[in-house]
């Protein structure tokens, strides 16, 4: 420690080190990552895209853009399957895009509508996903954060004793 900086000084410098060391290792140049974009005011979509730069202003990292890391790939050799109106994500027109599963064929593709249009697009699994969110900094299903909001606002009966 430098005689001429007090401990708490010292202390402080110290944790702000480690908030920006923090900050910068969420996006590192040249990480995978989804950009959002809000197209026409109907599709919200992800596109795949690389970090080429970082930008920070008092060790917090500045974006203009929604950004989140790539969602691990699915298990390999995981059977993918689908039941109607399922939520779902799609790559169409190179972006990822929210959907619903409308029509499942024999052969296991599917038709989905994209946010609601009443139009439906074929779809191979190879194109699908299960939708997920980045939240807190961990990858989660979206029926599990329902579950978990829906459980926290309606604690179930058997937790009587519990405070809310």
């Amino acid at each position: 420690m430098n005689e001429n900086i007090s401990p708490n000084i010292q202390e402080t410098h110290e944790q702000n080190k480690d908030v920006e060391s923090r900050v910068q290792n969420t996006f590192e140049i040249g990480a995978n990552v989804e950009i959002s974009s809000q197209d026409d005011n109907t599709c919200h979509k992800w596109y795949p895209g690389n970090v080429l730069a970082t930008y920070l202003v008092d060790g917090v990292e500045m974006v203009k853009v929604e950004i989140r890391p790539q969602p691990p790939p699915e298990r390999p050799g995981a059977k993918k399957s689908y039941e109607l109106m399922d939520d779902v994500e799609v790559f169409d027109n190179g972006a990822w895009c929210a959907g619903k599963v409308k029509v499942i064929l024999f052969d296991g593709t599917c038709f989905v509508s994209l946010n609601n249009s009443t139009e439906q697009i074929h779809f191979n699994h190879s194109e699908m996903r299960k939708p997920r969110k980045w939240v807190d900094g961990v990858w989660k299903m979206t029926e599990k954060i329902e579950e978990e909001q829906t459980q926290s606002v309606n604690p179930s009966e058997g937790d009587g004793d519990k405070k809310i």
